[in-house]
């Protein structure tokens, strides 16, 4: 681990690992980035050529152009907050190069709060890692805003239309990976609930994926306000309940979409304490999706090629900055199977999606199902027991 500051802030370099942390904030680096940032603090002080990174970072036998170099440098310096002005951190040598001017910190006073803090992001991203099998299934809520709001126009339809559409979609996708011949085995547990100023329980109880394959005809109407707090609330006494006698299976997910700010009390303890829930997996899971257009900065048109969101400085506004507190950290076992499904979310960004067409909704709830899960053969078995009663939606 190499330590180095600037004036404001503190830097933690994992060069193996290829992580960086800004303070306690993992930090986003595209692969060419990370590699320029590694080649300069293994040369502090020391004039390095455009040349020399072209070289080091593209490779000998490709072509690029020199302003190659000069827009990762000045890209990577955005992430580290530094300047060409003034810089604390990289130091252009006009028409020469650059040099690598931060400070480095002594590693023997690197304190323990380091290393529980990276050691804390590690797990996170290394855990969840069980398999969903008919006999440990994977756990799955969706808590789904239907306030008025839901029935505005976006991308040819209402959004709550494209939800129920998305919805669908990832049911049919968890059946599909169930299947074996004609037989649906019980690879995964869903429940949800569509909140408002009211409460239904879509599917009157929890159920396995072969006992929802029948259950694909569901509606949903939108009206009233928007009741966050209580939702959330619905989701921590139903996780309550089931960890219980959960045993050895893949953490759950609470999965919550939203297009609008709550117009109660705030989420935010709820989501906190689902947060914190401890299963031999991991940790529980939640994430969020907004349905709207204003949700980041730079909006994301490609979902694809989307890397995901790792600070809060990408967001446009307070609330999304709630979300993203609300949001946990996509495990490297989910970003290997979206990797499959052609998407490239990278480990450590947050599950916090923001949902402006079709395309990104259908991304955002690939996420939510997107637990590990073998290849071989399926067991089927009769439909799952859980544990004790169930309570209703609010």
């Amino acid at each position: 681990m190499i330590i180095f500051r600037s004036n404001a802030d503190r830097f933690r370099l994992d060069i193996q690992a290829g992580r960086l942390w800004k303070n306690d904030e993992l930090i986003h680096l595209p692969a060419k980035q990370h590699k320029i940032l590694c080649h300069l603090v293994k040369n502090p002080d020391i004039l390095v050529t455009k040349q020399e990174l072209l070289e080091q970072v593209w490779g000998k036998d490709i072509n690029v152009a020199d302003a190659a170099v000069t827009k990762a440098i000045s890209e990577l310096r955005q992430k580290l907050g530094d300047t060409s002005d003034e810089p604390q951190i990289i130091k252009t040598s006009h028409k020469l190069g650059f040099l690598f001017v931060a400070k480095f910190e002594d590693q023997t006073t690197s304190t323990e709060h380091d290393s529980q803090v990276v050691n804390a992001l590690t797990s996170q991203l290394e855990s969840h890692r069980k398999v969903a099998t008919s006999t440990d299934p994977a756990f799955i809520i969706y808590l789904l805003d239907v306030s008025g709001s839901m029935m505005q126009p976006l991308d040819g339809k209402s959004k709550l239309d494209h939800v129920v559409d998305a919805m669908k979609g990832i049911i049919k996708t968890m059946i599909e990976r169930s299947t074996r011949g004609s037989v649906i085995s019980a690879r995964y547990k869903i429940a949800a609930c569509a909140y408002s100023s009211t409460f239904r329980d879509v599917f009157g109880a929890i159920q396995s994926i072969d006992q929802l394959a029948t259950k694909l005809d569901f509606r949903l109407t939108a009206a009233g306000e928007t009741d966050t707090a209580a939702a959330f609330k619905w989701a921590a006494e139903l996780l309550r309940r089931e960890l219980a006698a959960y045993g050895d299976r893949p953490a759950p997910m609470v999965c919550h979409l939203t297009d609008g700010r709550y117009t109660t009390s705030s989420p935010v303890p709820f989501a906190q304490e689902i947060m914190g829930m401890q299963t031999a997996d991991g940790k529980v899971l939640v994430e969020n999706i907004y349905v709207g257009q204003n949700l980041t900065l730079s909006p994301v048109t490609a979902p694809h090629v989307w890397r995901g969101i790792f600070s809060d400085s990408e967001l446009a506004d307070d609330y999304a900055r709630v979300l993203f507190e609300m949001s946990s950290l996509l495990p490297g076992s989910y970003a290997g199977l979206l990797e499959r499904e052609g998407y490239s979310l990278l480990p450590g960004c947050r599950m916090l999606f923001p949902v402006a067409d079709r395309g990104l909704l259908k991304l955002a709830f690939a996420a939510s199902g997107a637990s590990p899960i073998s290849t071989g053969p399926l067991r089927p078995v009769a439909a799952p027991k859980h544990s004790g009663e169930r309570p209703s939606c609010p």
